[in-house]
């Protein structure tokens, strides 16, 4: 009948700095229900439930200091969440890897119970469509939209520094480690994974700032793929733009700041899996935007 019914264990440690973004560890421990439940023969509705526990580690001088002053104003370090996930997806397209034509729509919403450390919710929207133009072209156009905020009120507290002074920090709006984040292979290529987007202050570590993420994502992309070009239904070039950026919440969204990139590239469903190369030129971008030119990514979902 279609039903699905799955369960998710997981434990992760990790070093955010090592996929460009602020200076922060983290140590997760995840478990959660997930249903299934197909409505028509291309739509399919699920729910997900669980509990989670994140640790973060803050390193002084290089952590920044608004990730520094929200643990600080939440009093504690660990963040227990009581989380549940209800998605609606329709996916009419003719293949997985290779479409030509077709519509894949996803809308998603996350949000945690009261009672957790931290009351938020995340809203996420994804869209391509497939274009057949001729046998020799199909043209792609996607998008995705992400938006959180929290719910629950404010905490706001007064620190005292160790020389004495008193500083007052808030704790609002969407949780840092929960940010979205744009730039790189899946989202604007040409630039560096995550890097664009609000950035921290400066330091001697970091004279660029550190990439933050935001609560608002815009990205997109029109990609023209040439299915004849190899005679293999496992590989395919393609020509793209691509457009996107995050912001700091509905009100700083600003058109012009949309980062845009163009350029080539070749997936292809390798036998030890898919893997996708790509060469982009910065169409539009500012000074400190990180640029790789250069792409490669294996194993993912594209």
């Amino acid at each position: 009948d279609g039903v699905s019914l799955g369960y998710n264990l997981s434990w992760r440690e990790l070093d955010y700095s090592d996929f460009n973004t602020a200076q922060y560890n983290s140590t997760n421990g995840a478990a959660q229900v997930v249903f299934g439940v197909p409505i028509t023969e291309n739509d399919t509705v699920s729910l997900m439930v669980g509990i989670d526990s994140n640790q973060i580690t803050t390193y002084q001088g290089s952590t920044p200091q608004a990730i520094i002053d929200y643990i600080d104003a939440i009093g504690q370090r660990t963040f227990h969440s009581w989380r549940t996930e209800l998605g609606w997806a329709r996916d009419t397209r003719n293949d997985y890897f290779m479409p030509t034509r077709g519509t894949y729509q996803r809308v998603g919403l996350e949000t945690t119970l009261p009672g957790s450390t931290v009351e938020y919710y995340k809203l996420n929207y994804q869209f391509s469509k497939y274009w057949p133009i001729i046998p020799q072209l199909v043209i792609n156009t996607r998008a995705e939209v992400g938006y959180g905020d929290s719910y629950g009120n404010d905490t706001t507290r007064v620190i005292t520094n160790p020389d004495g002074s008193t500083r007052v920090v808030t704790a609002s709006g969407l949780p840092f480690y929960e940010n979205f984040y744009a730039g790189g292979t899946n989202s604007v290529r040409g630039f560096e994974d995550n890097t664009l987007g609000p950035r921290s202050e400066p330091t001697l570590s970091y004279n660029r700032g550190q990439p933050l993420g935001g609560s608002l994502k815009t990205v997109g992309s029109v990609e023209a793929y040439f299915p004849r070009l190899f005679d293999s239904p496992s590989a395919r070039i393609s020509a793209f733009v691509d457009f996107g950026n995050v912001y700091t919440g509905v009100d700083n969204f600003k058109a012009n700041e949309l980062r845009v990139s163009t350029g080539v590239a070749l997936l292809w469903r390798a036998p030890v899996g898919p893997i996708s190369i790509s060469y982009a030129f910065p169409l539009k971008k500012e000074d400190g935007d990180e640029v790789e030119r250069l792409q490669f990514t294996f194993g993912g979902q594209f």
